[in-house]
């Protein structure tokens, strides 16, 4: 009679993601630790790779979209820093862009077929120095709203 497996091999089993192949060739992992964030997956992606049937063949490497989409954090949290409340819809816009471009140069390594681990690398260095000059924005923003405030 063959063995059940435990319940922790079962468990380690549920677990593991599967991969989902998309139409345009990419594939996502699906599973309770690879979901990732829904606007990511339902919103950004789509528009992300929208971007590359229209500006994949420009000659740009997932390394300068990387750049561009930290510049584009970097520009909404000054914005946001040190402009009127008024302005915060660009700051948004920027921002959104951001996260658009984020999961662009992730479709344009894997369809150019040049992805690495480098790559990967310098993309979470560029969201880092994008999500800590958020940050920073946000401080920025309470304090001056605090200090200037009526009391």
């Amino acid at each position: 009679m063959a063995q059940r497996p435990s319940i922790q091999a079962r468990g380690a089993q549920a677990e593991r993601p599967r991969r989902l192949r998309a139409r345009d060739g990419s594939e996502q992992l699906l599973g309770p630790n690879a979901l990732g964030d829904p606007l990511n997956r339902f919103y950004r992606y789509p528009i992300a790779r929208a971007l590359y049937r229209v500006a994949g063949r420009l000659p740009l490497l997932p390394d300068h979209v990387t750049f561009i989409h930290t510049l584009c954090g970097i520009a909404g949290a000054v914005i946001v820093a040190t402009r009127r409340t008024e302005d915060f819809t660009l700051g948004f816009v920027l921002l959104e862009a951001r996260m658009i471009l984020d999961c662009y140069d992730g479709v344009l390594a894997r369809a150019k077929g040049i992805s690495s681990p480098r790559g990967r690398a310098i993309d979470e260095l560029g969201d880092a120095i994008a999500y800590a000059a958020i940050a920073a924005a946000f401080l920025v923003r309470i304090h001056r709203d605090s200090i200037l405030a009526p009391p």
